[in-house]
This record gives C-alpha cells, sequence and structure tokens, in this order.
C-alpha cells in the first residue's frame, strides 16, 4: 500500500512539474517566434488549465503576405494544447475576423470558427483543419454568406498537401448574382461545393517558419451545385513568380442553359455569338447524361472559356 501512494504522489510530482515548467516556457517561445516572422504579429499571454491542458491567449495576432498581399488579423485567438499530446492543437477564433483580399478590407462574423493542427517532431504540420459555421462577409465579395464549410489538408511528401473542402449553402453577393441580369435566373444560392486537389508549396508547412509560397494546384475533382445546373473541374493551376495564375482545366457542366444566358445578358458574350455558342454545347453534349466537357484556360490570372474571358482571378 505505501508502494502504491508513493507511486501515486511521485506521478503527482513529476507530472505536475512538467505542465508547470511547460507553461512557464511556452509563451516565452511563442513570442519568440513570431518575433522572428516579419510577416506575424501577436502577444502570447499566461498559460492556465493545469493540469489536463494548456491554454494560451493570443492577443491581436496578425498575418500579412508580402507577396500577395493577402492579410488576416483579430483581437483575440485561443488555443488549447492536451497535456497528454503536445503536438495536438486546438485554435478557437471569436467573431470578427478581418481579412483583406485582393486590396479589400472584409470582416468575417461566425457563430463557430474553430481549427485543429498536429504537429510532427521538427514543428512541421502533418495535418490541419477548420470548421466555419453560419459565416458572413461583410461587405459581400463573391460570397455574401455561407451555411458551414469544412477544411481539411494532409501532408504528403515534401511540400506537398492534400486538401479537401466541403462547403454547404453559400449565398452569392447580390451585386454578383445582379451582375447577370434579372432576366437570366440564377440562383444567389450554391448548395454544394466539394473540392480535391494536391497542394505544392517552396518547402513544408511549419509553426517556426514563414509561410512558404504555394507554387502549384493539382485539381483532383471539384463538383459544383449551383440552383439547377451542376459543374465539375479537373486539372492544374501554376503560381507565377508575381504571383499571376497560369493553368489548364477542364470543366464538366450540366444544366449548363442559364449560366449561358447570363453571361450573354451580362454582355460577356455578344448577343450574336450566344446562339452560336448554345447551339454548339447542345450538339457537345453527351446524348445520355446532357453533360458537356469543355477546356478551360487560366493565363495571367484570366480565366477564359475559350476565346472568352469569363472573370480575373485574385494574385496568390
Amino acid at each position: 500500500m505505501r508502494a502504491l501512494v508513493f507511486v501515486c504522489v511521485a506521478a503527482g510530482v513529476l507530472s505536475g512539474g512538467y505542465w508547470l515548467g511547460a507553461a512557464y516556457l511556452l509563451p516565452g517561445f511563442v513570442n519568440g517566434q513570431i518575433a522572428r516572422q516579419p510577416d506575424m504579429e501577436g502577444y502570447a499571454q499566461q498559460v492556465t488549465g493545469f493540469p489536463f491542458r494548456f491554454e494560451m491567449a493570443l492577443d491581436t495576432p496578425a498575418w500579412r503576405s508580402p507577396v500577395s498581399g493577402l492579410a488576416w488579423r483579430s483581437a483575440r485567438v485561443t488555443a488549447e494544447i492536451p497535456s497528454f499530446l503536445p503536438n495536438h492543437l486546438r485554435l478557437d477564433f471569436p467573431a470578427p475576423q478581418y481579412l483583406t483580399l485582393a486590396g479589400q478590407d472584409l470582416r468575417l462574423d461566425s457563430t463557430r470558427f474553430v481549427a485543429d493542427m498536429a504537429l510532427g517532431l521538427d514543428l512541421a504540420v502533418s495535418e490541419a483543419g477548420a470548421h466555419i459555421a453560419e459565416g458572413q462577409l461583410v461587405p459581400a465579395f463573391g460570397v455574401q454568406a455561407l451555411e458551414a464549410v469544412d477544411l481539411r489538408v494532409t501532408a504528403q511528401e515534401g511540400g506537398r498537401y492534400a486538401l479537401a473542402l466541403d462547403g454547404r449553402e453559400i449565398q452569392l453577393a447580390p451585386a454578383l448574382v445582379e451582375s447577370f441580369g434579372p432576366a437570366a435566373g440564377v440562383s444567389d444560392r450554391i448548395s454544394a461545393l466539394r473540392l480535391d486537389a494536391i497542394l505544392s508549396f517552396d518547402g513544408p508547412l511549419a509553426l517556426v517558419a514563414p509561410v512558404p509560397l504555394m507554387r502549384q494546384i493539382d485539381i483532383e475533382g471539384m463538383r459544383l451545385v449551383w440552383g439547377e445546373m451542376q459543374f465539375g473541374l479537373a486539372g492544374q493551376v501554376r503560381r507565377g513568380e508575381l504571383g499571376e495564375l497560369d493553368g489548364d482545366l477542364t470543366l464538366f457542366a450540366r444544366n449548363w442553359e442559364p449560366i449561358l444566358r447570363a453571361l450573354v445578358l451580362s454582355g460577356v458574350i455578344a448577343p450574336d455569338i450566344g446562339g452560336f455558342v448554345g447551339m454548339f454545347l447542345a450538339g457537345a453534349a453527351d446524348p445520355a447524361t446532357g453533360e458537356v466537357t469543355l477546356p478551360v484556360l487560366l493565363r495571367s490570372s484570366v480565366l477564359s472559356l475559350g476565346p472568352f474571358a469569363l472573370l480575373e482571378l485574385p494574385r496568390l
């Protein structure tokens, strides 16, 4: 019995000492790493959560890409690390979050925004994910609101990462829908979005190093349900030295008539050409499924369907 008591006391002392020592060192380590990254800001507060977890608030965190101009900032982010799994990190992002995208300042509100991360011994990311519920962008930027989005990134060899993204009930910005014209009959809601891709970076994603540049995206499959329309996409996108995007893609489309009508009414495709395009697409459609397969080009961040420029994508 005495031996059992001794073992329990020793285990408690050792685990308590481990927690206290780690809690003392952790804020200094985090603040030191932030100070070494010119594109990051923030200040780590004292650690709480004894003895089962390490909880730490990060005040005024911010990140900016010096190449693309992408930026993010928040008033506070809370990090939680289980005492028995020190390589696992959970983050809670209370609303609002502030973003800069393509020179536009945005505010992201949500009822829930959490992320998780698993690290290797070198502090490189082996797996990471995020979940956003009832998100809303103010002002609307292409998208106005969404019911939920889930993202998961899994490390592969070198700087390659598998990406899986699921979005549900994505409400488009009114200005985007109105740009097609009221007679187009285009839905203002994307009911489902699924993307599976491989992201290739200059090097591994790690907590103790600047974010490496993404060089290539291999889209293994994308599915989008927009009203009655259904689209799929596959192919490769490459990033140039200045952040411009080039790529060769294949588009799959079903019930595509509303988007063609919208492109004609918005002036992207001239009315006299629109009829010819419609006949061509109808003739090229699979007789059994009605699906059309088309090559799509991305040159200098401009997405084109044949000779018709559809939209310009932001640089990364």
